[in-house]
């Protein structure tokens, strides 16, 4: 079994953000588990629902 040092529960907005500034920080050398209950093979988000082209780290 991989052991982690954090886990996120939720790769949403919120979640992708926490383990993004968390690699921004000293914590960038821990190991880190997104889990989300939806398996998700693309992005399907925008920041906004109007927002055609988002400029941000998550994109890929």
């Amino acid at each position: 079994m991989q052991n982690y040092d954090f886990i996120i529960a939720g790769g949403g907005l919120a979640g992708l953000s926490l383990a993004y500034y968390m690699n921004q920080t000293v914590l960038r050398d821990k190991s880190i588990l997104i889990i989300d209950q939806d398996t998700k093979s693309q992005n399907d988000r925008t920041w906004c629902f109007w927002e055609k082209d988002p400029q941000s780290p998550f994109d890929s």
